[in-house]
């Protein structure tokens, strides 16, 4: 079978780590080419280790920063609820409801060996219900070789005051264990003004997988692992977090050639729960004090089989997915809290799913034909609950009926069916695929049950965040074609996307939505966050080559582009990025590479005239240098340095949270300016 070597994805990052784990990455002609698959290495040249940062060189995904730790992950514009993040088989629920966690901060990439992105909607066998942006994986592999094997690193930079890594594993021949441990110590970094940005944290995180074959056809895994984060500042939010913890336990079995009409079965199951705390007075002052006391859990489980009939290959099973969190904000007044709201008011959102998939090849040509149909049910347990605090507030329900013009329905069930159809076929030395699907996308837990309530009687301003029950779920109509293959003596791979949105779920202000909300009471300033639904569409491209120049120097290039528009209001979705990418050139004459990268976005202009939540208005563009080199001493150590923001650059992304405005003046989050790295690893 031809195989196709995607330079594009290797130009990503050219940093050598250790030979075994730079294997060039291919693509067969029978699997999608829409989606994009690269060994974590190639993105650890960088002076931090937040792995929401580090995917952000990713072409087509993007980060909002809030802080220093938790940088949170944006595909085509779109985040949240809209992206899925899978952690080697497992999903874990946020537990801040202002995203200080997303599920990135409780992965760190050096212990995985492989992220695949998935932009937009290419397959049913996966669930879609929370992926219409698309989905980010990372997948850990066992070792093969036997043997004790180990991987020791150190690095220290500008944002880091130290960072520890040890992956160690001892393989027999019909099993294999593996341990990891890390230690993060993070400290506040200065921009390219300056200005010092509190962004400083402390994590540690540490895991075990293991994996016993009891035959040649057979793999039985399980994992178990704990991230913690404390004393996280975050200058984007209007708290920091004392501590953030996650836990996830995993049990996988796979079998390949089971019968004669069942060649493959897998079997995935897995539990992560989240308990985390932010407040406004242990790291900055308050004249009140809150704390938000918040715990997730979700469990999973899947059972995937594959079959082929004839000339037709079949993907088909079952999935199941269970998302329950807690939330309330509590008032501290000298050693007692009162609970002011319930934020979120015990939801509990649950899928059950059936999918069936089949691909068949018609000489040149490959068919991909798909079908998911997802049972949900959505509930809150303490919706009808009184707050105890030191003055009258509603109930949760209360808040969601004087808020929306509807009474609220905070239990329900549905039924929603996906279709996708792809296809793909090689033309020379090109290939192409094409996919059109619709899928649903459900409200998460915030958009559906939040209920902050918050008014400030010396300002008479309802500053509520008040969640929508009665929202109507999304889908999205999707179109992803993926041409990629040889011209203009270079590798060059494209991705053109359309998504057709119908109730679009829209975060705004409530004095945007007269005709869908109640005002406040008279007199008082209205800054209410709601959601309501619209049609929206977004669309965009993703554009990459790699020319190789000779004598060992390689150049890329790669750029995204997105917009996004609210049909029904006729105005700019906030949030969308501009136009952005990066541009490489990297030397290898021998043990040392040698890189530079440039990193750019133009200004940003498309922006929502309504200024809704999470606009940030107009913006200058920006370019920044970054250089590094990486020299393989021998086959045991390896020693990295580099400089990113070389010319100490004073910028901000434009999809940066603002600064707490009860702290100072508001304005984005800025980047860090010049940082200095230096990383040393030895492999035994």
């Amino acid at each position: 079978m031809q195989k196709t070597l995607i330079s594009t994805v290797i130009a990503l990052q050219l940093a050598p780590a250790w030979a075994e784990t730079l294997a060039p990455i291919v693509v067969t002609k029978s699997a999608p080419l829409l989606s994009t698959s690269l060994p974590t290495a190639h993105l650890l040249t960088n002076s931090t280790l937040d792995t929401g940062t580090l995917l952000r060189q990713l072409n087509g995904v993007d980060g909002s920063r809030m802080g220093g730790h938790g940088i949170d992950p944006v595909i085509h514009g779109q985040k949240d609820g809209r992206v899925r993040i899978v952690l080697d088989g497992a999903e874990i629920a946020s537990g801040c409801p202002n995203r200080m966690d997303p599920a990135t901060v409780y992965a760190d990439l050096d212990t995985y060996e492989t992220v695949n992105l998935a932009p937009g909607i290419i397959t049913l066998s996966e669930p879609v219900e929370n992926a219409a942006a698309g989905t980010l994986s990372l997948v850990r592999k066992l070792p093969a070789k036997q043997g004790i094997h180990g991987l020791v690193s150190a690095v220290k930079s500008n944002l880091i005051d130290y960072g520890v890594s040890t992956d160690l594993s001892a393989v027999g021949e019909q099993g294999a264990i593996r341990l990891f441990v890390n230690r993060t110590k993070a400290q506040n970094y200065q921009d390219g003004n300056g200005d010092t940005v509190k962004a400083s944290y402390n994590h540690n995180s540490y895991g075990l997988l293991a994996g016993w074959r009891p035959d040649a056809n057979s793999l039985l895994s399980v994992s178990a692992e704990r991230s913690r984060t404390e004393d996280a500042r975050y200058p984007g939010a209007k708290m920091d977090s004392p501590y953030t913890e996650g836990n996830i336990l995993r049990f996988r079995y796979s079998r390949s050639q089971v019968s004669s009409w069942l060649d493959t079965l897998a079997a995935n199951l897995y539990r992560s729960t989240v308990d985390h705390l932010m407040d406004n007075y242990s790291f900055r002052p308050a004249v009140k004090k809150i704390r938000i006391p918040t715990d997730t859990s979700t469990t999973g489980a899947s059972l995937k089989l594959t079959s082929t009939v004839g000339k037709t290959r079949w993907h088909y099973g079952i999935d199941h997915r269970r998302e329950n969190k807690y939330a309330k904000s509590q008032r501290v007044i000298g050693t007692n809290t009162y609970v002011k709201s319930y934020m979120w008011p015990d939801t509990r959102i649950t899928r059950t799913s059936l999918f069936a998939e089949a691909t068949r090849t018609l000489g040149a040509h490959r068919l991909t034909a798909g079908l998911r149909y997802d049972l949900m049910d959505y509930d809150a347990h303490k919706v009808d609950t009184d707050p105890d605090g030191t003055g009258p507030a509603p109930t949760a329900r209360q808040l969601y009926n004087t808020t929306y013009k509807i009474t609220a329905d905070t239990q329900q069930n549905e039924g929603n069916a996906s279709l996708l159809l792809r296809w793909q076929r090689a033309l020379g030395s090109w290939h192409l695929a094409v996919s059109a699907s619709q899928t649903p996308r459900i409200p998460d837990a915030t958009e559906r049950y939040m209920a902050k309530f918050a008014r400030d009687p010396l300002t008479q301003t309802d500053q509520s965040w008040v969640g929508n029950p009665n929202l109507k779920t999304e889908y999205h109509n999707q179109i992803n074609i993926s041409l990629q293959g040889h011209a203009l003596k270079g590798y060059w791979q494209a991705h053109l996307w359309a998504d057709w949105v119908n109730d679009y779920i829209l975060k705004d202000w409530a004095r945007n939505q007269p005709q869908a909300v109640h005002p406040v009471t008279a007199g008082w300033n209205d800054k209410r966050i709601i959601y309501i639904n619209k049609n929206a569409r977004l669309r965009g491209i993703d554009l990459s080559a790699n020319w190789a120049l000779g004598w060992a120097t390689d150049l890329t290039f790669s750029s995204t582009y997105v917009q996004g528009y609210n049909d029904t209001d006729n105005r700019n979705l906030a949030g969308i990025p501009p136009l952005s990418g990066e541009i490489m050139l990297t030397h290898q004459p021998a043990a040392v590479l040698y890189g530079a990268r440039i990193n750019w976005a133009i200004d940003k202009d498309a922006v929502d005239p309504l200024n809704a939540p999470d606009e940030n208005g107009k913006i200058p563009g920006w370019v920044t240098l970054d250089l590094y080199a990486d020299w393989r001493l021998n086959a045991h150590w390896q020693i990295s340095v580099g400089v990113d923001n070389a010319f100490d650059h004073a910028y901000a992304n434009y999809l940066n949270r603002r600064t707490d405005p009860t702290q100072g003046t508001s304005y984005l989050v800025n980047e860090p300016g010049r940082s200095f790295y230096a990383k040393v690893s030895a492999k035994f």
